[in-house]
């Protein structure tokens, strides 16, 4: 496995690299550098669509209102 990847995985909490195991369906270690790359941001992307979403929902009379 390539030096980049062994660094960024060991720098993670023990519950993302469940997450990353489980979303590579095994270990992400058994994965191409190219395969655990885009899995990784593709992750992020959704983390950080998701974030955007909850920031722009509106708090309507102590009701959270979200988009469909």
């Amino acid at each position: 496995m390539p030096t980049q990847l062994t660094l960024f995985l060991g720098g993670l909490q023990s519950h993302t690299k469940l997450m990353l195991d489980a979303s590579a369906g095994g270990n992400i270690k058994w994965k191409t550098l190219e395969e655990a790359h885009e899995m990784i941001e593709n992750m992020a992307s959704n983390d950080n669509e998701m974030q955007n979403e909850r920031a722009t929902s509106h708090n309507k009379g102590g009701m959270l209102e979200l988009q469909s």
